[in-house]
């Protein structure tokens, strides 16, 4: 059908009113459209494309959420000088109008084989600096060297910024008695005694 067809359809309903059947094909008007746009809200049906990037969410929603997952190729935990966690480095430019930033970073950490304790030290670093009051120590007695204290996680909530910006999760060994062993499991999990990398998971998103 064509618009003349919707035109003449339009002129026989003038007593019965317009409905849907009656407009077939083409795009509304400026003026129309916006009248559709006052309608408020839309409680029924369902929106089937994409929704554009420049959308507003309302608080408390989760956007731009990006992971990245690796298998590390060689263990960490005997530098005794601050460095990156392997994966732990995220550069990213938070959602627009977002009001925080969650950055999250997971490995897997065991005792070394050689040392009776384990202290590693650490710290957040954001946009080059560590970020205030967000450094610590994690002391571990070892009682056995097949011990393991499988995936540690790793979470901070910042206050979001304009474009990108770097962070990163540093460690170092308190001493060389004080080591331990990142990225490594002393036990599989298929009940074998083989030692295996684990993955490493690094996610971070914005909240409205």
């Amino acid at each position: 059908m064509t618009r003349a067809r919707d035109m003449a359809n339009l002129g026989s309903q003038a007593g019965s009113g317009l409905d849907a059947s009656d407009i077939t094909t083409g795009t509304l008007g400026n003026t129309v459209q916006d009248n559709v746009t006052r309608l408020g809200t839309v409680t029924v049906g369902t929106y089937n494309a994409t929704i554009g990037s420049s959308a507003t969410f309302p608080a408390g929603h989760i956007v731009k959420w990006e992971e990245v997952t690796m298998t590390p190729s060689a263990t960490q935990g005997t530098d005794s000088s601050y460095i990156d966690l392997t994966g732990s480095s995220k550069a990213y430019t938070p959602a627009t109008g977002a009001s925080k930033v969650v950055y999250e970073y997971r490995t897997m950490f065991s005792h070394d084989g050689s040392d009776v304790n384990s202290l590693i030290l650490y710290k957040f670093i954001y946009d080059g600096s560590a970020f205030a009051n967000s450094n610590w120590g994690a002391y571990r007695p070892i009682s056995d060297e097949n011990t393991s204290w499988g995936y540690q996680e790793f979470k901070f909530v910042l206050p979001a910024w304009t474009g990108a910006k770097t962070m990163s999760l540093q460690y170092r060994a308190y001493n060389s008695s004080y080591e331990g062993m990142f990225h490594k499991t002393q036990h599989s999990g298929d009940g074998t005694s083989t030692n295996i990398f684990a993955k490493i998971y690094q996610v971070t998103y914005s909240v409205m």
